[in-house]
């Protein structure tokens, strides 16, 4: 009697999507280890010529200074931030 599931006693292993699946798992781990080397080797190429990273500042430093002023001189929050177009939050936080 043939087993369809079994050979000689054996289980019967189906060997062709079982090695195109490990072959493709082993592809993607080695993708993915180039994939992140070729990352920071651009990371470290553009802070050599530098690129700076984050985020911009919201007011560059010569309006900071500027809008601190206004704020102690006595100059309503409001106007501020409407003149700069930024936040309540960020003007509040030059005057900490």
């Amino acid at each position: 009697m043939h087993n369809s599931g079994m050979i000689y006693g054996y289980a019967r292993v189906s060997t062709d999507r079982e090695i195109v699946g490990v072959r493709i798992e082993v592809l993607t781990a080695a993708r993915s280890d180039r994939q992140g080397e070729r990352t920071s080797l651009g990371r470290v190429d553009a802070k050599a010529n530098g690129v700076k990273f984050g985020r911009r500042p919201i007011l560059v430093p010569h309006r900071h200074k500027d809008a601190y002023k206004r704020v102690e001189a006595g100059e309503p929050r409001r106007g501020v931030v409407r003149s700069y177009n930024v936040r309540h939050a960020t003007i509040s936080l030059l005057t900490r």
